[in-house]
């Protein structure tokens, strides 16, 4: 996998690790989507909070035509009955965290963290900021793993 470094103020991270998980330049990914998720949806937030910006289906899409599709794997699952009542972690965190790092391990996919996305090689977290950490330097939510899409969609 090659770094992709974001260089500018409105490069979006979650673009940057659909490219580097694909294999892309980043400008590929977003003529692929057919926009550049700086539409403005929100006037009254300040820059970047009021721009569209991107949801994973699009990325998701981008993938589908490369043969990819990508499946969410939460680090911490969660449960409850209803929309009112609390939730619930399905396991410990001890077993959350080994459950989620077996899954991820050998995996490529896209972390998902509060506000940012990192591309992930399946040992080493791939920041689009520039930087290539260890998963531990993270506090992913999730990962988005890609795997090979093996039907289409009729």
């Amino acid at each position: 996998m090659n770094l992709q470094t974001m260089r500018r103020f409105n490069d979006n991270c979650l673009i940057f690790s659909a490219a580097m998980i694909l294999d892309m330049e980043p400008s590929k990914v977003l003529d692929l989507i057919g926009h550049d998720g700086t539409r403005r949806l929100w006037p009254d937030k300040p820059l970047p909070y009021c721009q569209r910006g991107f949801h994973i289906r699009e990325i998701i899409n981008v993938c589908n035509e490369f043969g990819f599709t990508l499946t969410p794997y939460d680090r911490y699952p969660v449960i409850s009955p209803d929309i009112d009542s609390p939730v619930h972690q399905i396991w410990d965190d001890k077993e959350c965290e080994r459950a989620f790092r077996e899954v991820v391990r050998d995996r490529i996919g896209i972390m998902i963290m509060q506000g940012h996305a990192c591309a992930w090689d399946g040992s080493m977290v791939y920041d689009p900021v520039g930087k290539v950490r260890d998963l531990g330097c993270y506090n992913p939510l999730s990962c988005w793993i890609r795997f090979r899409f093996h039907e289409t969609l009729t």
